[in-house]
């Protein structure tokens, strides 16, 4: 076998790997909140035709979290898709929605975030 190659074989079998204790996560949540309203519109109060409207409202909201942590580093990333619903008015149900990302990366002089 050629010295070369025998060289580029086994070089990756001497280096020496320091291997971190990694921790994964997947967390779910639900919040969910009935409330109500009495002037949903915030009409003025001073007004002469009486405008305002209240309704319960309820709102359901899933989360999923993910994490990954090492000693010098961590990734999460968030799903958030609920749902909001007035009892007496029509029209105004949303849909509610946020997704995210982040992470930090630790060196001893400089903690590194992003998000």
């Amino acid at each position: 076998m050629h010295p070369i190659l025998w060289l580029l074989l086994t070089l990756p079998l001497l280096h020496v790997r320091f291997v971190e204790g990694a921790e994964w996560s997947l967390k779910g949540t639900v919040d969910q909140d009935l409330s109500y309203d009495d002037n949903v519109f915030m009409v003025s109060k001073d007004l002469k035709i009486n405008q305002s409207r209240g309704s319960f409202q309820y709102r359901i909201i899933p989360v999923l979290t993910f994490q990954h942590k090492t000693d010098h580093s961590q990734v999460h990333a968030n799903a958030l898709y609920g749902t909001q619903i007035y009892t007496d008015i029509e029209g105004l149900d949303q849909d509610i929605q946020n997704y995210g990302v982040g992470g930090l990366y630790q060196t001893q002089q400089v903690d590194w975030n992003f998000s």
